[in-house]
């Protein structure tokens, strides 16, 4: 018999390959989408089982989800719904991010009440931990014992801090046997029209606009698919781990995309001048004018996100590599020229 798994954000960037992931190493998947209406889009069509939709923030839908999980005898879950918006003010991010995972809670809490809750793994973010100034000659990596973290500095840091801090509350309030992972930045190709920062990024490095002085943890998102599954397979309760890959700054990363380009994809002609890096003190004022960036990009743009991610590696069997990094890269660029071929 299949196990089955919730997949909650099931239509969303990562919810999408997580979901084919899951089926993949041969797992019944019930998808749930954070919409009113609707149905799966092509991508997911092939593997979800069971398609739920429902706003987490209505008390009448949670319940439907809480009677769905009771029905099908569902003791697994991932939950992979959110929202990546720097454009967000406080109290939506917060709605969307914080607010559906303390709903969420209560829905888990209740299957868990009745010994029916083997796992749940929630997809949180590096953001939660805070970041660094730049310091390119020796950044500091961050790992799971890491806390940069000050309130009020970035509202998509808050934001997920207040997630990760609800989950880790009701752990340690009734033992829910929940896991955190914490993904790098990630890069892949839209898929049923999702997609995330990394893709706006590419776009503006093919198109020559200069990048931030900072660095991420470039991370392709099939590889942290593969990860989020396996914490769910392997994940201790009350644990987090991260899932990175390639540590470095945004120039380099910039320097990569051209090269990639160039090599692979002759209908897509990288600029001839070379990579510019964007000045901090210009980039937040031209982040609080909102040219170009908000002041949520300048700021988070200027820092590093070195990610350590050897914990997941030991402990889950994570892996990821230069050449997955690249990968990711090539399909966004393919995307990104077939949609200049069909203008």
């Amino acid at each position: 018999m299949k196990k089955s798994v919730l997949v909650a954000g099931a239509s969303g960037f990562i919810g999408i390959r997580v979901c084919n992931e899951l089926i993949r190493k041969g797992y019944e998947v019930h998808g749930h989408a954070f919409v009113k209406a609707g149905a799966p889009g092509p991508l997911l069509k092939k593997s979800v089982k069971y398609f739920l939709n429902g706003d987490l923030l209505n008390p009448k839908d949670c319940t439907n989800v809480y009677k769905h999980l009771a029905k099908h005898s569902i003791d697994r879950v991932i939950f992979a719904a959110g929202s990546v918006n720097y454009h967000m003010d406080y109290e939506t991010s917060k709605l969307y991010n914080v607010d559906i995972v303390k709903n969420f809670l209560e829905i888990a809490e209740k299957i868990h009440a009745k010994k029916k809750l083997k796992k749940i793994v929630f997809l949180g973010s590096v953001a939660s931990r805070g970041f660094l100034l730049p310091n390119a000659r020796f950044p500091k990596l961050i790992d799971e014992n890491s806390d940069y973290y000050a309130k009020g500095v970035s509202v998509y840091c808050d934001v997920k801090r207040g997630m990760e801090d609800l989950i880790r509350n009701s752990v340690k309030r009734c033992g829910i046997p929940a896991v955190i992972v914490e993904p790098g930045s990630l890069v892949g190709e839209e898929t049923d029209g999702m997609t995330t920062t990394n893709v706006g990024l590419i776009r503006r490095i093919m198109r020559g606009i200069p990048v931030l002085g900072g660095g991420a943890s470039y991370t392709s998102v099939s590889r942290v698919a593969e990860g989020i599954v396996l914490a769910l397979e392997r994940g201790r309760a009350g644990e987090s781990y991260l899932l990175g890959g390639e540590n470095m700054t945004m120039k380099k990363f910039a320097l990569m995309v051209r090269l990639i380009a160039k090599k692979n994809l002759k209908s897509i002609n990288a600029p001839f001048a070379p990579v510019v890096v964007l000045p901090g003190l210009l980039a937040k004022a031209l982040g609080s004018l909102n040219i170009i960036l908000n002041s949520q990009q300048a700021l988070l743009g200027s820092a590093l996100h070195y990610i350590d991610s050897g914990k997941a590696m030991r402990e889950l069997g994570y892996s990821h590599s230069r050449a997955d990094l690249e990968h990711g890269i090539k399909n966004v660029l393919r995307q990104i020229a077939e949609k200049q071929d069909g203008q």
